[in-house]
């Protein structure tokens, strides 16, 4: 059993690559930022990011928009004419259903006809990929949102999580944000005890008072909300730190529900292995096994933002889990889009 942090090799992509000569390109992310890796002709690398896009939040036209401008940026920026990019890899946030894929495949061959390998699903697989070597194990997405898939060795999946801000997305950047708006809101009605919370939110927010609140939300776009709520977590994490009670325990359950996640993935995992395993009851399905046993050693890849910008987060996170699972805990250090490249060209998805 290992708890401790691995790093992942900046020479993965180099031994990846399958298409010596030609241009692979890999979009990975959501509602905060699209992340993009370009592997031009010779072997370099590039890599970059945009807004961020989520197809639920935007709709089709301006998702589609925001997609194009991420790919013509990595193409610009890595100096790689259209009609070079031969291998695309695309995992979004929200696109996980047959429909949505079937769409997007029909975008890249309307749009890029001389594309020849590709693959389409969501972000948490690429992460799985970049930071397990293979689609095997768990990946836990924490940034805006927060997304939990599991995968077994002959590709089943198991998801957990990704409902969305208003009805999920618990742990994530938008629902620490959102709980800490509450508690804020609570102590200028004096309904709560008041802390350093109440003017640390009203200074991130540029507001005056707190009467400029509700016209400051009510006017604004679904998705330019989720990014300017997601972007309070910081510095109620800072607040956490400094030793501030209300935000040690907000902190406290966003971790506790982000462990929640991986436990459940975890466990629904070990009980399709198992059905494999043994045989089938009379009935079908998952016969669930007689008392509780110990959860399968498994690899377990952190990503987002949550991970990404705070090694106290993802201590305290890594402590919750030693608890309660035998797993290798890896925080990705490289972009997740060179996972989505990697996807492509393994060409998962032909054309």
């Amino acid at each position: 059993m290992n708890h401790e942090p691995v790093k992942q090799s900046t020479q993965t992509l180099d031994a990846e690559a399958g298409l010596s000569g030609e241009c692979a390109l890999g979009i990975d992310g959501g509602a905060g930022q699209l992340k993009w890796a370009m592997r031009g002709s010779g072997g370099d690398r590039h890599v970059g990011r945009m807004p961020g896009a989520n197809l639920q939040m935007l709709g089709w036209e301006e998702y589609q928009a925001r997609l194009m401008a991420a790919v013509m940026d990595a193409l610009i920026e890595s100096g790689v004419v259209r009609s070079a990019l031969v291998s695309l890899g695309l995992g979004l946030s929200g696109v996980d259903r047959p429909r949505e894929r079937e769409r997007l495949r029909d975008w890249v061959r309307a749009n890029f006809p001389q594309v020849r390998h590709w693959w389409i699903g969501n972000d948490a697989a690429p992460v799985l990929r970049l930071g397990a070597g293979r689609l095997e194990g768990i990946a836990l997405i924490a940034g805006t949102g927060s997304f939990c898939l599991g995968m077994t060795a002959d590709g089943r999946r198991v998801r957990v999580g990704g409902w969305g801000g208003i009805i999920g997305d618990e742990g994530s950047a938008y629902w620490i944000g959102q709980h800490a708006l509450r508690m804020a809101t609570q102590m200028a009605d004096g309904r709560m005890e008041p802390s350093h919370l109440r003017e640390t939110i009203l200074q991130a927010l540029g507001l005056g008072s707190y009467d400029e609140l509700i016209p400051y939300m009510a006017g604004r776009r679904h998705d330019e909300l989720k990014r300017i709520v997601a972007a309070l977590a910081p510095r109620i994490v800072d607040h956490a730190r400094d030793g501030e009670v209300a935000c040690q325990r907000l902190i406290d359950q966003a971790i506790g529900h982000l462990g929640n996640h991986v436990f459940s993935v975890a466990r629904q995992l070990d009980c399709l292995e198992r059905e494999t395993e043994t045989a089938p009851t009379r009935g079908g399905g998952l016969t669930p096994p007689a008392g509780e046993p110990a959860l399968r050693p498994r690899t377990l890849v952190c990503a987002g933002g949550m991970f990404e910008h705070s090694d106290w987060i993802y201590e305290r996170f890594r402590e919750r889990i030693a608890h309660g699972g035998p797993f290798t805990v890896v925080r990705l250090d490289q972009p997740s889009a060179l996972g989505a490249l990697i996807l492509g060209e393994e060409n998962r998805d032909p054309a």
